[in-house]
């Protein structure tokens, strides 16, 4: 790799893994001692899925990292951890795989091949016909039956997010066979990603549900500011990065580790001022980039409930969430509908708050009638 390029991979990797590292080692932990089931609970824009991406590029073993938000129900998530394993395990088969009605390639043909002699229906892992809790315990036994020697551990990225949007008991079953799944299987390890406070972490602890005790919980958290600069103690040689900068950036960023980097490369091309001051100028200047998309994410939170606009207004300038809302249950269930789809969260219990700095500052800049008033 040329000099250049390596210097780039590791200041992405340093960056991502900056303010984490403990979250960092539990999980290379995870994977060292392929410990099972893994339930990750992750605060929103906490970099938990930068650490994943990182986990994917560093571990020892094959690690594959499904994303499922891109995913509807059962028989698609089956699907993206077929289609992961094919492009971890046989690159040049993907092509092929990815179009059903295309002729096959000799290496889709040896993917086929080895699928059905373990038993897999080929068919509905490529197009996605047929009963879809079969289709999902198929992805993973393709990821094993592919993986050959070793089992691979199969991550599920914002799981949390897909369940949210089911019915219950839709919910229920994907879980339940995702365990079933695992459990099939000698020496697998699964890390599910839930959003803290969420169904999948709840589970764990519920007698009545299939995953009560199956596995171990994992808790990311979003980073205090100091936190930033303090892992510099580690990562500076390669970050080159003045801490003050990083500190100012990330308290601007209330911790989020991609704003904060942004920020902080927009301070760097401010060139009068302290620390405090570029940091700021850099973050006015991300705030207006960003405002048409900010403003379109304020206009789709009415689809979210009914009453999400007024409680976010409030959450974004300190005020109870009912501030604005007359009635008490229509408040919570706005709440726990932000939740679900990743734009609020509590940074302490008890106390809520928009997940997104950005949409909390425009927020509190266009507040609406009712949350203006004392």
């Amino acid at each position: 790799m040329p000099e250049a390029a390596q210097l780039e991979g590791e200041v992405r990797s340093w960056r991502s893994l900056t303010s984490q590292l403990g979250a960092w080692q539990e999980l290379l932990r995870v994977v060292d001692e392929r410990t099972g089931l893994t339930v990750i609970a992750a605060d929103p824009w906490s970099g938990t899925t930068g650490l994943l991406e990182e986990l994917r590029r560093e571990a020892r073993g094959p690690v594959l990292l499904v994303d499922a938000r891109r995913c509807s129900d059962a028989a698609e998530l089956g699907m993206a951890i077929a289609d992961e394993a094919v492009r971890t395990f046989a690159l040049d088969a993907t092509e092929s795989w990815m179009r059903p009605a295309a002729p096959d390639a000799d290496s889709a043909y040896r993917v086929r091949r080895q699928l059905l002699a373990d038993g897999l229906d080929v068919d509905q892992l490529r197009t996605g016909v047929g009963d879809p809790l079969s289709i999902l315990h198929g992805g993973l036994d393709a990821a094993a039956s592919l993986a050959s020697t070793v089992a691979p551990v199969v991550v599920i990225d914002h799981l949390g997010q897909l369940l949210a949007g089911l019915r219950g008991v839709d919910a229920r079953a994907i879980l339940e066979t995702l365990r079933a799944a695992w459990q099939a299987r000698t020496g697998a390890c699964l890390i599910l990603v839930d959003f803290a406070g969420g169904q999948i972490e709840a589970a764990l602890s519920d007698r009545e549900h299939p995953l009560f005790h199956a596995g171990r919980r994992l808790r990311i958290q979003r980073a205090q500011p100091a936190a930033f600069a303090e892992s510099l103690i580690i990562s500076k040689p390669v970050l080159r990065v003045d801490p003050t900068l990083l500190r100012e950036s990330a308290a601007l960023a209330a911790g989020v580790p991609a704003l904060t980097w942004q920020i902080l490369d927009l301070a760097r091309e401010i060139d009068a001022g302290d620390p405090a001051t570029r940091a700021f100028g850099a973050w006015q200047r991300l705030r207006a980039d960003r405002a048409p998309l900010i403003a379109r994410e304020w206009d789709v939170l009415r689809a979210v409930h009914r009453s999400a606009q007024a409680v976010a207004a409030a959450v974004s300038v300190n005020l109870p969430p009912y501030a604005a809302v007359t009635s008490t249950k229509s408040a919570r269930d706005a709440l726990i509908q932000l939740r679900a789809v990743g734009q609020a969260w509590q940074p302490a219990p008890r106390s809520w708050a928009l997940s997104s700095p950005l949409l909390t500052a425009w927020v509190a800049e266009h507040l609406p009638p009712r949350a203006q008033r004392p």
